[in-house]
């Protein structure tokens, strides 16, 4: 029995944008099944024209680093606990007094270095540092912090000094009825320009540097000189003017022009299909708070290469194959056996569904009420 009311706030409810969205609109409504929880949305300030006008003149982008930071939230009663659904909504629990709150840390990319960037609290903005770290002061002030994943913890001892006994680790979880084997129909295939006869080597995300796509690319490179059927699939948003040519030169050095994908975007009811057109997924990333591909791909009976840094060997345990990011040959030989291994990709399949079942929201929702109670006993 939740004795106190509970608010979980959210940011872009509705309109979900990346994991932080869809981490908002899969669990809430669990949370609300399980008890009295209200939703309130947090906005950013509002920040006059002729500053905004002023700042750009700077190389700031004011009204973008409000939205990604925002802090506003209507009264809320004096004994509430308020839920901050992500990081970067840190600071309300600073402007707004907060009594009790509890924030989800999904990763601490702006505090730690990685390769290819430096963080954002050094490489930002002038604003946009001061943010990061006032961000920063309103993690370590919450009552309790939840993480997605053991990586992300140790990430909150480590880089912002937070108790270990302050933090609790909750994974994420997945629609099952979602991201789950489902047959192909020709007419999704039509409509991307994919083949049967072709092996997909996908990947789905970002093209941001701790992504790691040079080694993607090199790797793919070396699979197609002995898989000539093997194509690249690369799935996910346009990156920035120098992420875009970066990607084509990689693309070009590996000799993959005439054997790569790109699909900038995929609606949600046509990822699972994705996955299960591919033949495998292959996720070199650096660094992830939690890493959401891997589980939907597993879900889908996708078979799985991944890096085994950060939270990446969490979420995929034995239900793919984990390499080190930094071994090019030893990504590309992971591919190669799954292409050409028609029993492996099968065994990578069957241990992949069964490692996807341990995620599910409503084990999330039911780990995350076990946060309120621990915040409520506490007085």
């Amino acid at each position: 029995m939740l004795t106190r009311a509970l608010y979980f706030v959210t940011r872009h409810y509705g309109q979900a944008q990346g994991g932080l969205g869809l981490y908002e609109e899969s669990l809430l409504p669990w949370l609300q099944r399980k008890g009295n929880i209200r939703q309130i949305e947090i906005k950013p300030l509002s920040i006059p024209r002729r500053l905004v006008s002023i700042a750009a003149l700077m190389g700031t982008d004011l009204a973008a680093v409000a939205q990604n930071y925002p802090c506003r939230l209507d009264p809320v009663p004096e004994d509430a606990i308020v839920h901050l659904s992500n990081q970067n909504l840190a600071l309300a629990s600073l402007a707004n007094r907060l009594p009790a709150s509890i924030i989800t840390v999904h990763d601490v990319i702006p505090y730690i270095h990685l390769p290819g960037h430096q963080p954002l609290s050094v490489a930002g903005g002038p604003v946009e540092r001061l943010l990061i770290r006032i961000n920063a002061i309103g993690i370590r002030r919450a009552t309790r912090v939840v993480a997605d994943s053991q990586c992300t913890k140790n990430d909150l001892i480590r880089s912002l000094h937070i108790a270990s006994n302050k933090i609790d680790v909750i994974p994420l979880g997945l629609d099952h009825n979602l991201f789950r084997p489902m047959k192909v129909p020709r007419e999704f295939c039509r409509r991307y320009g994919l083949r049967g006869d072709e092996q997909y080597i996908l990947y789905v995300g970002s093209q941001e540097p701790r992504k790691n796509l040079r080694t993607l690319c090199a790797a793919v490179g070396k699979v197609v000189t002995t898989v000539p059927q093997a194509r690249l699939l690369l799935v996910g948003r346009q990156g920035t003017p120098e992420q875009e040519s970066s990607l084509a030169r990689w693309i070009q050095e590996a000799g993959l022009a005439k054997r790569t994908r790109r699909i900038p975007f995929v609606p949600l009811p046509d990822l699972p299909l994705m996955y299960n057109i591919s033949t495998v997924l292959a996720f070199p990333s650096w660094y992830e708070g939690f890493g959401m591909p891997p589980l939907e791909a597993m879900a889908c009976g996708c078979p799985v290469v991944a890096s085994n840094t950060s939270s990446i060997p969490e979420v995929v345990g034995d239900g793919g194959i984990l390499v080190d990011p930094r071994e090019v040959d030893a990504f590309a030989a992971a591919l190669s056996r799954v292409l050409t291994d028609k029993n492996l990709r099968q065994e990578l399949r069957t241990r992949g569904i069964a490692r996807a079942k341990l995620f599910t929201w409503e084990r999330t929702a039911d780990e995350t009420i076990k946060v309120y109670r621990k915040v409520m006993e506490q007085g």
